[in-house]
């Protein structure tokens, strides 16, 4: 709830994890996704916590950035890592 309440017009960018590295509570993609682009902000997943042990739906979340480390859940060596660019971004290298 404090993440969506931060979202405003005033918002450029919103990154965020879907977990916490702590204790491993959720954040609400999809909801904040849907903030993010309400306001006209891009939406930057930060799956690194969780992707390949936790389901993610990249045609439910339309980040427009998605960045995850290999080496936790996919099993990759260290130093790589993934990064997913939504379309828009990669026809122009910038929104409209």
């Amino acid at each position: 709830q404090a993440i969506l309440e931060a979202i405003n017009e005033n918002t450029a960018v919103v990154s965020v994890p879907n977990c916490h590295w702590t204790d491993g509570s959720l954040v609400d993609f999809e909801k904040i996704g849907e903030k993010a682009r309400a306001v006209g902000a891009a939406f930057v997943v930060v799956a690194s916590q969780s992707l390949g042990a936790y389901p993610l739906d990249i045609t439910k979340l339309q980040p427009d950035f998605l960045v995850a480390t290999g080496y936790k859940w996919l099993f990759c060596p260290y130093t790589l890592c993934f990064m997913y660019v939504a379309p828009k971004w990669q026809e122009t290298g910038n929104a409209d």
